[in-house]
């Protein structure tokens, strides 16, 4: 399955805590050296089955330097992305999820400031983007 270069940039140095959870998703299902732990489901484009979610765990934490990582936590990031519409769980099949690729797109490539439609993308200084409002504290 390709995607766009920007979904699969270079990977950062393994100890580094630059990457996103979703970024690192990408990145075992791109290696055939992961497909057994992790692979796209046939004919539905973005899905993908944690095929040993334990494995998926234990390669995430050590990425991130936390070997206490495990699936529990590993499945509560992913939980984060539903609520950003990066991501959601598959209904009725386990351990199975779906991208929003359009909603990436979105996220890597902003409108410019020139286009009318930025206002849409911040309102009342609340991201509805994902992309941070360049302002501090609390939303």
């Amino acid at each position: 399955m390709a995607f766009p270069d920007w979904a699969y940039k270079a990977e950062s140095s393994p100890g580094s805590r630059q990457i996103q959870l979703w970024h690192f998703i990408l990145e075992l299902l791109q290696k055939e050296e992961f497909h057994h732990v992790i692979a796209w489901q046939q004919g539905e484009y973005g899905e993908f089955v944690i095929k040993d979610p334990d494995e998926v765990a234990r390669l995430w934490g050590r990425r991130k330097c936390k070997p206490q990582m495990n699936y529990d936590k590993l499945s509560r990031a992913l939980r984060y992305y539903y609520n950003k519409r990066i991501l959601h769980k598959t209904k009725g099949k386990r351990f199975t999820y779906k991208f929003n690729f359009s909603k990436l797109i979105v996220i890597h490539h902003p409108l410019k400031a020139e286009g009318p439609l930025v206002a849409c993308h911040v309102q009342r200084g609340r991201d509805v983007t994902g992309m941070g409002t360049g302002r501090r504290g609390g939303r």
